[in-house]
């Protein structure tokens, strides 16, 4: 009797002290979580992604979710960039995404956030690259979802349980070689939306929940120390959008010189110059015509609707010297921009479309990556649709 008397003290001190350890942690991230300037925002850590408390105390009225992939990083602190332009109190952006942050990806985040998006609006910025023949490819998929948007987004009842059943069984789906994985997947359905499950599967999913919550704002809080970002002041400048272009064109004028693509120069000597050989026509094979990109883009437009949202699509161009010299001809990029504004327009938004600048210089940061001009225009964009009434 006492051994067992022993044995349940022991457990409960155990839980106690892993209740004030997580809750002392808890307490020393909350330092890193929420500021008053855009330390937050403009962080592109994962970590900050996928954690749902770190976006949405980071949301204001004069906030622009701006959700996209590894565009949203590449060119930050240069002049041009969006986070260099739009460092004000009266207006900034949130830009959510990494790396093969796709649709469906966004759609849960969308799912998840949408109810604390006070002003009813958001910019995704579609990328020519994801939607090929494959679509999102599913370890890159488990790596990047949030376990946290998964959980929020299927409760959340303003979406309809039809969107919520095609959110979960494409990431089931996508889920299908990885046995643990999938099995988790299939318990939020039993237990979110069927109403099945059992008191062992209601824990171990809230047990994931706080386990992934814990673990990003903690990575966050580590990474964000050296990363602080102030305010540059009250109020947005009335840019000089022209000027602003002359600019910027100049100084690309400069750090693209080295190569017939338009590269930046230095990346074009570190990761593309001794990889021409074998990128030669090797995406020859590669179609869009037809992908599971276009059914998951339908899937997060409707996840928008459904939750009252203004949106804006960016599309920016591509690399077409580049695209051209890999074997991805005129032809299919064609079919890609004619699917995406057709999807596009038949939810009712519109679509900010810089896919004919294409072979014109100065658009591209390198391979794949909008740089000086794109960035000027589409800011210019984000803030006109930003200062724009809803129509919704």
């Amino acid at each position: 009797m006492k051994k067992i008397k022993a044995f349940l003290l022991a457990c409960v001190l155990s839980i106690v002290t892993v209740v004030l350890i997580v809750m002392g942690i808890k307490i020393h991230n909350q330092q890193f979580t929420t500021d008053e300037n855009n330390t937050v925002r403009y962080n592109f850590n994962y970590a900050k992604f996928k954690n749902r408390e770190l976006l949405e105390k980071n949301i204001d009225k004069d906030t622009l979710v701006v959700l996209g992939s590894s565009e949203l990083s590449v060119g930050f602190n240069e002049p041009y960039h969006y986070t260099s332009l739009f460092s004000y109190r009266d207006f900034h952006i949130m830009p959510i995404g990494g790396g093969n942050f796709q649709n469906i990806i966004q759609a849960f985040t969308l799912g998840s956030i949408g109810d604390s998006i006070v002003n009813k609006k958001l910019v995704i910025i579609e990328s020519f690259g994801w939607f090929d023949q494959y679509g999102i490819d599913p370890k890159a998929f488990i790596s990047r979802i949030s376990t946290e948007h998964m959980y929020y987004a299927l409760k959340n009842e303003n979406l309809k349980l039809e969107t919520r059943t095609k959110l979960i069984d494409r990431a089931i789906e996508l889920a299908k070689d990885n046995t643990v994985v999938k099995e988790r997947f299939e318990r939020l359905k039993r237990v979110l939306l069927e109403g099945k499950g059992n008191f062992y599967d209601d824990f171990l999913i809230k047990l994931d929940v706080e386990k992934s919550d814990l673990i990003t704002e903690t990575k966050f809080s580590i990474y964000s120390k050296t990363k602080l970002r102030q305010y540059s002041g009250d109020t947005t400048p009335d840019y000089n959008w022209d000027e602003l272009l002359q600019s910027a064109e100049a100084d690309a004028k400069e750090r693209t010189n080295n190569n017939e693509f338009g590269i930046e120069n230095d990346t074009f000597n570190t990761k593309v110059k001794s990889q021409l050989e074998k990128e030669k026509g090797r995406a020859a094979n590669y179609k869009y015509s037809i992908s599971p990109e276009y059914g998951d883009l339908e899937l997060f437009l409707e996840v928008a609707k459904e939750l009252g949202f203004n949106v804006r699509v960016i599309n920016f161009p591509i690399n077409g010297k580049w695209y051209d010299y890999i074997g991805i001809g005129a032809e299919q990029r064609k079919i890609y921009r004619e699917k995406l504004t057709n999807i596009v327009q038949s939810y009712g938004y519109s679509i900010f479309d810089l896919g004919d600048k294409e072979y014109e210089p100065y658009y591209m940061y390198d391979t794949v990556h909008p740089g000086w001009k794109a960035w000027i225009e589409a800011s210019r964009d984000l803030y006109q649709f930003f200062k724009q009434s809803n129509v919704n």
